[in-house]
């Protein structure tokens, strides 16, 4: 779905749960996608690959927030960078 949107040019924005996995795109280790942001009020983003089986990795953006008011957190994945992507527009 997420190259499918790119095809006619136009840039994902899809929410993802917090059962996969992601790793920096500077490298280190898998990381579990809830473990993005731990508590109310706080907010992340930055590149990563996702997800672990190889047909399925991805290069994009991850941004992430757990907002006051909201049982769970908020987990995007994009292709704009970190600094023109907001989870909460």
């Amino acid at each position: 779905m997420y190259e499918a949107i790119q095809r006619p040019g136009w840039h994902p924005f899809l929410r993802v749960n917090a059962g996969g996995t992601y790793r920096p795109a500077t490298g280190g280790a898998l990381r579990p996608l809830g473990n993005a942001v731990h508590q109310v009020g706080e907010r992340w983003g930055g590149e990563v690959i996702c997800f672990q089986e190889p047909k399925r990795r991805l290069a994009c953006t991850l941004v992430a927030c757990w907002e006051p008011g909201h049982h769970e957190r908020w987990l995007v994945l994009t292709d704009l960078l970190p600094a023109q992507a907001q989870v909460v527009w």
